[in-house]
């Protein structure tokens, strides 16, 4: 790297630790700022629009280093990214479920194995595709293990709404998540559109 940039050895490790965190760095100026200053990007689904484009845009770099798993790696950096996101969504969805971390680590897991299965087929899907298979995947699972309205169900209005960090201001009266019947009874009185996109 610092043969093709003409620069000492010495310089890069000034400003990095090593390969993995000027990796990091990368993703970190390249989307996560542009994330942050283009706030109208205030849906889940878009955002994950957005970062599936922007790992189709550079996939020849992105296949490379989410194929290493070493610590420090893009892969591992990556996994932290995520389950921040989804800690963010399930807190207010599961509430004070005990397993909280294991649904955090598994859905990180399955997406974090779709991208990069994605990323590196020789022939990639374009990015409307994959993400409609993912949704598609996660509709369907959610019918299969929950058939009556669920809150992996809610879980996905949310991810398509601007409204997640909103939601006890919203319904402030909204039943707690073990109370299944009354949270059913109450969103079909309160939120039509929500209950009529869980049933």
């Amino acid at each position: 790297i610092c043969q093709e940039c003409g620069m000492h050895r010495q310089s890069f490790y000034y400003h990095f630790r090593d390969k993995y965190e000027l990796v990091n760095w990368i993703f970190n100026e390249e989307f996560l700022s542009f994330m942050k200053k283009n706030p109208h990007y205030n849906t889940r689904w878009s955002f994950f629009n957005e970062i599936c484009q922007y790992f189709y845009d550079n996939r020849d770099f992105y296949r490379k280093v989410l194929m290493v798993e070493e610590q420090n790696s893009f892969s591992e950096y990556f996994s932290n990214f995520l389950q921040n996101i989804f800690y963010q969504y399930l807190k207010i969805v599961l509430e004070e479920n005990e397993d909280l971390d294991f649904y955090i680590h598994f859905y990180t897991d399955a997406i974090i194995s779709a991208v990069k299965r994605w990323i590196s087929s020789e022939n990639c899907y374009q990015p409307e595709k994959f993400i409609s298979l993912i949704r598609s995947c996660l509709t369907v699972s959610s019918i299969t293990l929950h058939p009556a309205p669920s809150p992996l169900r809610v879980l996905f209005h949310l991810m398509e709404s601007s409204c997640i960090t909103q939601l006890r201001e919203t319904h402030p009266a909204v039943p707690p998540i073990h109370d299944s019947i009354k949270r059913v009874q109450f969103f079909q009185k309160k939120d039509p559109v929500l209950f009529s996109y869980l049933s």
